[in-house]
Order: C-alpha cells, then sequence, then structure tokens
C-alpha cells in the first residue's frame, strides 16, 4: 500500500500545530470548539484505534472500529495530561503516524479489505452514540 498520503497529511497536520503553538494561545476557540491540544489528543486516540484495527485484520481477527473514545472530553484532557502537553501530543501523533504507517505498508489487498464496522457516531439530537452505517 501507498502510504504516501497518510505521511503528507500526517505531516501537514503536525506542521498546522506547530504554527498554532508558535503564535500563541491568543483567541480560544468558539464555544463548543477544540482547542489545538484538544484536537491533538483526539488524532493521537484516533491514532491508537486504527493502529489496533489494522493489527487485528493483519491478525486474521474480527474486528470493529471504535471511535467514541476519541470524542470524549474527559479521555481528552487526560490525554493531553498524560501526554506531556501539545508539544508531546505532536511527536506522539507523529510517531503514531509513522507505525500505521508501517503497519499496513506490507498488507495484502485482501487484509486491507477486511471488514471493520466503525462505532463512531454521535446523534446530534439525543448525544448518544449510535453505530453508522
Amino acid at each position: 500500500m501507498d502510504t504516501t498520503p497518510l505521511r503528507d497529511a500526517h505531516r501537514a497536520l503536525l506542521e498546522a500545530a506547530a504554527t498554532v503553538s508558535a503564535t500563541g494561545a491568543g483567541n480560544p476557540p468558539p464555544e463548543g470548539e477544540w482547542n489545538a491540544g484538544q484536537i491533538l489528543a483526539h488524532v493521537s486516540l484516533v491514532d491508537a484505534v486504527t493502529v489496533t484495527a489494522v493489527v487485528s485484520a493483519a491478525s486474521g481477527a474480527v474486528t470493529a472500529y471504535d471511535n467514541r473514545v476519541a470524542q470524549d472530553s474527559w479521555t481528552l484532557g487526560r490525554v493531553i495530561a498524560l501526554g506531556g502537553g501539545e508539544a508531546g501530543l505532536r511527536e506522539r501523533v507523529g510517531l503514531q503516524g509513522e507505525a500505521l504507517c508501517a503497519l499496513v505498508a506490507p498488507l495484502s489487498e485482501a487484509e486491507l479489505d477486511t471488514p471493520c464496522p466503525p462505532c463512531c457516531c454521535r446523534t446530534a439530537r439525543s448525544r448518544s452514540i449510535s453505530w453508522c452505517r
């Protein structure tokens, strides 16, 4: 698998995060939006869940993709604290991106086509999580 687009996306995200960090806190995000640290924590969690799904698929196991934890504000705060703030999270996301690229590069088309049902949606009305279809 050509991982160039994934590498490029991680690189662009990390460059943007470094730019935001260099310009200072400045303006906080609008109400209900995430700040840079929360976005990095979210990406770190998404990368971790994706690595888990890739490893499961490569091992022949039945897998699902559950992204709910990456949307939880308490979990995002915990990841920011444990990850060493924005600088630590930028390093973590970079390393996770490298790991993900290394894991998917040798997979066959059959492995890449492994069904992986997602559980990642939050309904606007109830704020509850439901299976995406």
